[in-house]
């Protein structure tokens, strides 16, 4: 299941991811799912906060992450929902 904007949104609500946030996010997904006993067959293809952050200005909006959602759903099938 991929995650939502708001599942990444943790902090402070304000309808930004910031670096922090969604490295946090990341990891806490990472650590689930070792504990359920799944293997981490692409961490290493998990992508970087800079290249979800399209417009470089430190932080995630909300049509930036819909945007790389949707390029894994149709391409590459990588990063965060696998």
């Amino acid at each position: 299941m991929m995650p939502s904007f708001n599942d990444l949104d943790l902090i402070n609500k304000d309808e930004k991811i910031t670096k922090v946030e969604f490295e946090d996010a990341q990891q806490k997904r990472m650590t689930k799912r070792t504990e359920d006993g799944r293997l981490l067959r692409n961490a290493g293809n998990a992508p970087m906060f800079d290249t979800v952050d399209l417009g470089k200005s430190g932080y995630i909006n909300a049509k930036e992450f819909r945007t790389h959602q949707l390029a894994n759903r149709k391409g590459a099938g990588r990063g965060m929902n696998r």
